[in-house]
């Protein structure tokens, strides 16, 4: 699998994830990656 960025958000958010926090910075700076979960780590199996 291909792990360009826009491939992995994607797929995050197929799953109803965000990529950072804040909304994916739409509400506020983005200031943390938040994929590091659950569905992150399901893009990968």
């Amino acid at each position: 699998m291909l792990t360009y960025g826009c491939f992995f958000e994607e797929l995050l958010a197929t799953q109803g994830e965000l990529y950072v926090n804040n909304e994916n910075g739409r509400s506020d700076l983005a200031t943390e990656a938040t994929f590091n979960g659950e569905e992150g780590l399901r893009v990968f199996e």
